[in-house]
């Protein structure tokens, strides 16, 4: 995993993402080990908190919280349900609030990646469910409920593509 540095005012936080493991591996608590020992060693390298985009259903059973609890929001002074937050050390955020700025890193020009692309193999795109219920979340806000027919389980289904049937 490999983190950057993101601010809330002049507090310094760090960032990580997005987090991949090969499909075919995928469900064994890959990710989950390897996310828990990147944070460890983050706790013991000085860091006090930790700020992210991504899947609350995935990222709170490893003790992320929604940022509006710390007094976080984006860059449009919102909090949206996908923006969570970690300490690292107890109380660490105690005095934190304002909006985060994440690092450049994660400006990603579409033109550049379509560059990148061109260079690459031919390769089928297509969105799964996970990736469809990942774009449901990120656009509600912490305080917003999930929709009447959402499924938890559908967040980790990674073989499915998005808008079939899953008879």
């Amino acid at each position: 995993i490999m983190y950057s540095k993101s601010f809330v005012g002049a507090f310094p936080m760090i960032t990580f993402g997005p987090v991949a493991v090969t499909p075919s591996l995928q469900g064994r608590g890959i990710g989950s080990l390897i996310i828990q020992e990147s944070l460890k060693r983050a706790s013991k390298s000085g860091y006090k908190g930790v700020i992210i985009q991504g899947h609350p259903i995935f990222y709170e059973r490893l003790g992320f919280k929604y940022s509006k609890l710390f007094h976080i929001s984006n860059e449009m002074n919102q909090y949206p349900k996908g923006q969570l937050v970690l300490e690292l050390q107890p109380n660490a955020l105690d005095n934190v609030n304002g909006s985060v700025a994440f690092s450049s890193v994660f400006d990603i020009k579409s033109d550049e990646v379509e560059a990148i692309e061109k260079t690459l193999p031919p390769k089928p795109k297509f969105k799964t469910r996970s990736q469809e219920m990942f774009e449901l979340v990120v656009g509600l806000q912490a305080d917003d409920p999930y929709p009447e027919d959402f499924d938890p389980k559908l967040c980790f289904d990674n073989k499915t593509p998005a808008n079939s049937s899953l008879n």
